[in-house]
């Protein structure tokens, strides 16, 4: 119930307020669900395709047949915003405020907080004042919250690492512990770990080095630039 319960609450303190559209919504959402034999209170058996591979709509039933359609008319009565689905979570925004609804329409982060990126590898960075910090998807302790609000300026986790940065310099966190700085923010520049390559470009003292995920250094600093350091 909470699913339904949520989405209908907002289409009538929204600024649509009752309407022949909603009605109308409501009718095409019950005959989706005979169609699909499932149910809005219940997750519905689908699953995400990678978004550069469905150039339009999000969702597919394990049978084959695209059901965006719903998701994204329900998503856009409830909400002010929505943005893609990532890892089955999408940001929504709501009287100015973002937060994640899963692929079951549940609002897993009640809209609050002041901008939210896209969940990756289970973190997502978010945005609170002037500062930001990280969800964990997969730990709901603290409302999901792994991190203090204190970088200012965060990126996505790849290979387990997240770029971030502290007075204008800039470090990293990591995914088994990611509320203490693995790698100290005294950088002039870096650049992100990878799938491909454990490692990170970090630039201090106006030279380019490279350093490994425990903090230290596999090439000192001594290029003058990037693209001498990938000359070499």
């Amino acid at each position: 119930e909470k699913n339904k319960d949520n989405i209908q609450t907002k289409l009538i303190q929204g600024k649509l307020g009752i309407s022949k559209e909603v009605v109308e919504l409501e009718e095409h959402i019950k005959d989706k669900n005979k169609l699909l034999k499932s149910d809005l209170n219940s997750k519905p058996i689908i699953k995400s395709w990678p978004i550069n591979t469905q150039p339009k709509g999000f969702f597919i039933d394990l049978e084959g047949d695209e059901i965006s359609d719903i998701v994204e008319e329900v998503l856009s009565y409830a909400y002010e915003q929505k943005r893609y689905f990532s890892e089955g979570y999408a940001p929504v925004q709501l009287l100015g405020k973002w937060g994640l609804v899963d692929i079951g329409l549940n609002e897993v982060i009640e809209p609050q907080y002041d901008d939210i990126d896209f969940v990756n590898e289970g973190f997502v960075f978010v945005k609170s004042g002037h500062k930001y910090g990280y969800l964990n998807m997969h730990d709901s302790t603290n409302n999901h919250k792994c991190t203090d609000f204190k970088f200012d300026k965060a990126y996505d986790f790849c290979d387990g690492m997240a770029k971030v940065i502290i007075g204008g310099k800039y470090g990293f966190i990591s995914s088994t512990n990611p509320n203490e700085m693995a790698i100290p923010c005294i950088f002039d520049d870096a650049y992100n770990f990878g799938h491909l390559h454990p490692y990170a470009i970090v630039k201090y003292k106006g030279k380019y080095g490279k350093k490994e995920k425990k903090g230290n250094y596999v090439i000192e600093p001594k290029f003058d630039s990037y693209s001498d350091y990938t000359s070499n």
